[in-house]
């Protein structure tokens, strides 16, 4: 059989500009994350271990990174209304409700990320020796509900570092190396930490035998 008259009709779709600086000095980021997510998006999901890649309305994936001034062009997005998120590893996300329509350009302007704070630190055995290979887990539920997790690798110092947090007051945890391959969840709270904006927390946890 043939079928005739099936035509195709694509978008041109919408495009994105404007520039990520820092609250502090009003300098370019470089190297920041401009994503698309549906108009519904939930950005308390944002941090969370698998919240992240979840859009309840399916709007296509579509990302570009800031230049060495911070300036971004986006090209080809999906038009219609929807969150606009901006991620950069020591500042706090940033959102924004927009509408693109299809053929329009939107120039975002000035995008202001406020810093994170961040929490570092060594790992220590019961011996009191650094701890390298082990993992150290960080979590919060905050009071809208949301629940923020990660996870870092210790180094060969037993050194560890998250950056780019929210206030507030956070658990962490460790484990070894050894005991990883059967942890099938991490450990219970060791230690409590409250950050403050654009401060940085300095812990120390021990792994016991």
């Amino acid at each position: 059989d043939i079928v005739r008259g099936v035509d195709v009709v694509l978008k041109f779709g919408g495009r994105l500009t404007g520039t990520v600086t820092s609250s502090v000095d009003g300098k370019g980021l470089a190297g920041a994350e401009i994503s698309l997510h549906g108009k519904d998006y939930d950005p308390n999901v944002a941090h969370s271990l698998f919240g992240a890649g979840l859009d309840p309305n399916n709007l296509p994936p579509t990302s570009v990174k800031s230049g060495k001034s911070g300036a971004f062009l986006m090209e080809g997005a999906f038009p219609g209304p929807m969150m606009v998120q901006v991620h950069h590893p020591s500042f706090l996300p940033y959102f924004r409700s927009i509408s693109l329509g299809d053929g329009s350009t939107l120039d975002m302007g000035t995008l202001l990320l406020e810093p994170g704070g961040v929490v570092e630190g060594t790992v220590y055995s019961a011996d009191g020796i650094p701890l390298a290979g082990g993992r150290v887990y960080l979590s919060r539920r905050s009071q809208e509900g949301g629940f923020l997790a990660k996870t870092a690798t210790l180094d060969a110092r037993g050194h560890f570092r998250f950056q780019g947090l929210p206030a507030g007051t956070f658990d962490l945890s460790a484990s070894s190396a050894k005991a990883e391959a059967t942890l099938l969840f991490p450990p219970g709270v060791e230690k409590q930490v409250f950050v403050a904006p654009g401060k940085t927390s300095e812990v120390k946890l021990t792994v016991p035998r």
